[in-house]
């Protein structure tokens, strides 16, 4: 299986149709990864499975890479929801984590979710992407 995993630049709408002035399903978010399942036009959201139509003529998209750098210390938490997380260790601005699953929205945050691999060490947890204020905590670094 071959897949096309892209980041978002900026947010955009998905589309419910093909045609540019159709419904929006949903607005997706900057940094957050989609899918094309036919290209070069329908995609999806890998959060929450949302399937619609964006227009990649604005060149929005960059490919997906699923590493990732911290660039505003955050913890490594051992469940992926927060409410009931325990800390297993800090994430220190310059670390870089490898992703294995995720992104995934908690919604009870309002947060995407990564389960990851810090570099340094290996340890395993999950890590909040950008806090519901709008601080980025890991941005995904180009290849």
């Amino acid at each position: 299986e071959n897949k096309q995993v892209y980041t978002v630049l900026r947010s955009v709408a998905l589309q419910r149709k093909f045609q540019s002035d159709s419904e929006a399903v949903r607005v997706i978010a900057k940094d957050e990864a989609v899918e094309l399942i036919e290209g070069p036009k329908e995609e999806w959201s890998i959060s929450d499975a949302a399937i619609g139509w964006v227009t990649m003529k604005d060149r929005f998209l960059r490919p997906w890479s699923p590493h990732y750098r911290c660039t505003s210390a955050t913890v490594i938490n051992d469940a992926f929801v927060v409410k009931n997380a325990v800390t297993i260790r800090k994430l220190e601005v310059g670390e870089t984590v490898e992703v294995i699953e995720g992104p995934i929205l908690e919604s009870s945050l309002d947060v995407m979710r990564v389960r990851a691999r810090a570099d340094l060490d290996g340890v395993v947890g999950w890590v909040t992407l950008k806090g519901n204020q709008g601080t980025p905590f890991l941005v995904c670094k180009t290849r």
